[in-house]
């Protein structure tokens, strides 16, 4: 969500300012409002180019380009429909023609940690529309034990807090699959399964809860991980990198637990919203070694205080 802008420089307050060469930007689910221009292009020696992919510009932008400027798609056209943009809440009401009219690209959750979507599509911008009077549901799923690749087939089982039924399935199904709750492990390495709760006309959907263990071979060797406690982060901290090592002198990879709150790439993690961060970091063996226990690591993201915050993007330069 691209919003009032006032700090954009220029008498025309525009959205978003590009200067430079070769300046190529792509919005996806994006929505801009509260400026009368959209895209500027100041002192380009090369034309910059806009691909919109499923974005919103608010009926109070009148101008979508000024200088020069192209663009490959047709935006949507219609109003924003915030709780309040004048007290900076940026959140979708029901009127929003945002509603139901984003795609199924990441992100998945919006700034809430809420899960997209809540309806038929995700919206666009940076909030879901939450229904009013729907209660939010957490899911409970215990850390499940490391296998032997021989062994049958398992059930497992969570509960969520609105007593709905939780659905299962595999992140890894070269691993391991999944079917009702019955998980069937095929090779050896990591299996990670996905707890998930999509709501109904009373709950909001929960925010799935994956757990990983180890699929192992007797005709391997054994292998850990050190991976040493992180510490606590203030929301607005830049990505930091992340360290372990496995004994096995193999690579570790690292994955976010909790995507709405922190979202690993490769070994960066960047912060999203306030809240418990868990990150797991595997090693999924070889010809060799076995793949070895997840370790996980959780810390807190905290709030940098203030009663509101805005997000302004008034330059882009290269």
């Amino acid at each position: 969500t691209i919003a009032d802008n006032s700090l954009a420089p220029g008498a025309a307050r525009e959205a978003v300012r590009i200067e430079g060469t070769q300046n190529h930007l792509t919005l996806v689910n994006t929505l801009i409002s509260g400026n009368a221009v959209a895209f500027a292009g100041v002192n380009t020696t090369q034309a910059p180019t806009v691909k919109l992919t499923t974005s919103l510009l608010d009926n109070n932008v009148t101008t979508i380009i000024s200088g020069t400027v192209t663009t490959s798609d047709t935006p949507l056209r219609g109003a924003a429909g915030y709780v309040n943009a004048g007290a900076s809440d940026y959140h979708l009401t029901a009127s929003s023609a945002a509603v139901d009219q984003g795609s199924s690209l990441p992100p998945l959750f919006d700034l809430d940690g809420v899960t997209r979507p809540l309806g038929a599509k995700p919206d666009i911008g940076a909030y879901e529309f939450a229904p009013p009077n729907l209660q939010n549901q957490t899911i409970t799923f215990n850390a499940l034990p490391n296998k032997l690749v021989t062994d049958a087939a398992f059930n497992v089982s969570a509960t969520a807090s609105s007593n709905l039924p939780v659905t299962f399935s595999s992140n890894t199904p070269a691993v391991c699959t999944v079917s009702g709750n019955t998980v069937t492990l095929l090779a050896t390495g990591t299996c990670t399964i996905v707890a998930a709760q999509g709501g109904n006309a009373a709950f909001n959907p929960a925010i799935a809860v994956p757990q990983s263990f180890a699929v192992t071979s007797p005709g391997k060797q054994n292998q850990t991980i050190t991976f040493a406690t992180l510490a606590d982060k203030v929301l607005g901290d830049a990505p930091f990198n992340l360290s372990a090592t496995a004994s096995s002198n193999l690579p570790v990879t690292f994955s976010s637990s909790t995507p709405g709150i922190c979202t690993v790439n490769g070994s960066t993690v960047t912060l999203v919203t306030t809240g418990p961060c868990t990150i797991v970091a595997i090693q999924d063996g070889n010809a060799t070694f076995n793949p070895a226990t997840p370790v996980s690591q959780s810390f807190t993201i905290a709030s940098t205080g203030g009663n509101s915050q805005k997000i302004f993007l008034p330059l882009v330069k290269r």
